[in-house]
Protein backbone atom coordinates (compact mmCIF):
# COMPACT_ATOMS: atom_id res chain seq x y z
CA UNK A 1 0.00 0.00 0.00
CA UNK A 2 1.60 3.32 -1.16
CA UNK A 3 -0.03 6.46 1.65
CA UNK A 4 0.68 9.44 -0.52
CA UNK A 5 -0.10 13.05 0.99
CA UNK A 6 -0.39 16.22 -2.11
CA UNK A 7 -0.40 19.59 -1.32
CA UNK A 8 -1.85 23.17 -3.24
CA UNK A 9 -2.11 26.72 -2.34
CA UNK A 10 -4.81 27.95 -0.41
CA UNK A 11 -7.68 29.28 -2.84
CA UNK A 12 -5.62 28.82 -6.03
CA UNK A 13 -7.03 27.23 -8.79
CA UNK A 14 -3.92 24.53 -9.29
CA UNK A 15 -3.35 21.38 -9.93
CA UNK A 16 -2.46 19.26 -6.45
CA UNK A 17 0.97 18.33 -6.03
CA UNK A 18 2.36 15.06 -4.71
CA UNK A 19 4.09 16.23 -1.58
CA UNK A 20 5.56 12.74 -0.54
CA UNK A 21 5.05 9.00 -0.56
CA UNK A 22 5.48 6.44 2.08
CA UNK A 23 5.33 2.42 1.01
CA UNK A 24 3.90 0.48 3.59
CA UNK A 25 4.19 -3.13 2.65
CA UNK A 26 2.53 -4.02 6.35
CA UNK A 27 -0.58 -2.10 5.40
CA UNK A 28 -3.80 -3.11 3.79
CA UNK A 29 -4.63 -1.95 0.82
CA UNK A 30 -7.79 -0.79 2.06
CA UNK A 31 -7.71 1.22 5.54
CA UNK A 32 -10.34 2.94 7.76
CA UNK A 33 -8.93 6.10 9.06
CA UNK A 34 -9.31 9.04 11.67
CA UNK A 35 -8.91 12.50 11.41
CA UNK A 36 -6.91 14.36 14.21
CA UNK A 37 -6.54 17.96 14.00
CA UNK A 38 -4.74 20.16 16.95
CA UNK A 39 -3.22 24.06 17.67
CA UNK A 40 -1.36 25.57 20.30
CA UNK A 41 -1.77 28.94 17.86
CA UNK A 42 -3.56 30.40 14.68
CA UNK A 43 -3.90 27.75 12.48
CA UNK A 44 -2.16 28.56 8.91
CA UNK A 45 -3.50 25.14 7.35
CA UNK A 46 -6.54 23.80 5.59
CA UNK A 47 -7.39 20.68 4.99
CA UNK A 48 -10.43 19.53 2.62
CA UNK A 49 -11.79 15.55 3.31
CA UNK A 50 -13.98 13.75 0.40
CA UNK A 51 -16.27 11.15 1.68
CA UNK A 52 -15.79 11.59 5.24
CA UNK A 53 -17.84 10.18 7.36
CA UNK A 54 -17.16 11.12 11.06
CA UNK A 55 -19.17 8.35 13.33
CA UNK A 56 -19.08 8.36 17.73
CA UNK A 57 -17.76 5.43 19.17
CA UNK A 58 -18.29 3.88 22.80
CA UNK A 59 -15.40 2.08 23.36
CA UNK A 60 -11.63 1.60 21.49
CA UNK A 61 -13.37 -2.38 20.43
CA UNK A 62 -15.90 -0.15 17.89
CA UNK A 63 -12.30 0.34 15.62
CA UNK A 64 -11.49 -2.88 15.57
CA UNK A 65 -12.50 -4.68 12.32
CA UNK A 66 -15.01 -8.07 11.66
Amino acid sequence: MTARMQVRHIGANEAWQLAAAFERPDLPDSLQVGVNIYTDSEPDLQIRYEHLTIQPISSAADCESD
